[in-house]
């Protein structure tokens, strides 16, 4: 499948970035956070869903481009499947399972990422 790229004023070319992972509430963002469209996984580079750019993406990436690599701060899983990331490109290093429907907030460098069916296929 191929990656949509949006942004939330302005258009952007794609990336992703891990650490810890934690789960948010939709409480903490901004009425003009969280941009998302539904049945995608959006990544952003700024906490809690914030700044102007957003990445949109049904989509594997064994590797991310420059413009995302180790920028990622934030991401909404708002696909049906679970999204394993990982802190090294081509599905390596540690990894973490982001639960579907669920927004996160990261602290760790992202540089790959896959959608899987189950939480043990990460």
């Amino acid at each position: 499948m191929r990656s949509a790229l949006a942004s939330v004023g302005a258009v952007a070319a794609g990336a992703v970035l891990l650490g810890t992972v934690t789960a948010t509430t939709a409480e903490a963002a901004s009425a003009s956070a969280w941009y998302c469209q539904k049945g995608y996984f959006c990544s952003y580079k700024k906490d809690n869903g914030g700044g102007n750019e957003v990445w949109l993406t049904k989509a594997n990436h064994a590797t991310l481009t420059a413009d995302w690599d180790k920028k990622i701060k934030s991401m909404w899983n708002d696909t049906g499947k679970y999204v394993c990331i990982y802190t090294e490109p081509r599905y390596r290093g540690r990894h973490q399972k982001l639960l579907p429907h669920v927004r996160y907030g990261a602290n760790t460098t992202i540089r790959s990422f896959k959608f899987v069916g189950s939480s043990a296929a990460c």
